[in-house]
């Protein structure tokens, strides 16, 4: 919680013009300073800025308001954030704006650890020899190795042994892996549940890796998708795909495509739209 006290500090001791100026350019008329609107189609400087009351105004739209206003309006995030973000722009400290720690138990600790440390396996073996075919249907569907980068895409050996191997070599145990719903066992081996598919790695609100799902590359009878299980971190009916690229995107752009599938969202990437989810 942040005191009314170190907001209102915050605010007396934040120039206005140099935090818009941080972000638009700001012209200086006379004892007047000018820019272009933000906030609407503006093509005249019509945004004005009072130094004395360290308020803006543009009398255009007619949206105005204080430092922490504009940044909030301007970044389309919470109140709170935006004083953080003033805070941080003009060297503020304080122990009140530091973000409250989630707590997690250890067991969910590991659970994550195991998720993360499977989701990191699966995009190094995309590009190596046991990630060929991956990779290979990947350039079918026309993803790029950037946009295999970017959305932490995979693969998973169709053996379905040595990944599992690999994370236990990483002192990551079975119970672990079991909860994170990753191994599956089957005469008396354990094994990779997603062995031989492409894996698209599903992220929550903290950019986590809660979970997968992984896409058949073959023309067999299985399942074109096989999903994690439902664990004590992953939920199919409460997560978005592409959730934790796309938080950051609609800040900027003011909006988010809701779309059907991933290869949705892939597709409004490559057209240069970022902003987008899909549902599970």
């Amino acid at each position: 919680m942040i005191s009314p006290e170190i907001i209102e500090e915050i605010r007396q001791k934040a120039n206005i013009v140099d935090v818009i100026s941080s972000y638009i350019e700001v012209i200086k008329k006379g004892n007047s300073y000018l820019a272009v609107c933000p906030f609407h189609n503006d093509k005249n400087p019509s945004l004005h800025i009072s130094t004395s009351k360290q308020i803006f105004k543009c009398f255009s739209c007619g949206k105005g308001g204080n430092v922490f206003t504009f940044v909030q309006d301007y970044e389309k995030i919470p109140f709170i954030d935006a004083v953080r973000k003033v805070a941080n722009l003009i060297g503020f400290h304080s122990d009140e704006l530091d973000k409250p720690v989630r707590a997690v138990d250890n067991s969910t600790k590991q659970v994550l650890s195991a998720l993360k440390e499977a989701s990191v396996l699966y995009s190094f073996t995309l590009k190596t020899n046991q990630g060929t075919k991956g990779a290979e249907y990947l350039k079918k569907r026309n993803i790029s190795e950037d946009m295999s980068d970017y959305f932490s895409l995979g693969y998973c050996p169709e053996d379905g042994e040595s990944s599992i191997k690999i994370l236990r070599a990483k002192n990551i145990s079975i119970e672990s892996l079991d909860k994170a719903g990753i191994v599956v066992r089957e005469n008396n081996r354990f094994l990779d549940r997603f062995k031989g598919r492409v894996i698209f790695p599903l992220f929550n609100e903290y950019d986590e890796v809660v979970g997968f799902s992984a896409r058949r590359i073959n023309d067999s009878d299985e399942a074109k998708y096989v999903n994690s299980i439902n664990t004590d971190v992953f939920n199919k009916s409460k997560v978005l795909y592409n959730y934790q690229n796309a938080l950051k995107e609609a800040h900027e752009a003011g909006y988010v495509y809701v779309t059907e599938g991933f290869m949705d969202v892939f597709a409004l990437y490559q057209s240069g739209i970022k902003s987008s989810v899909a549902l599970m």
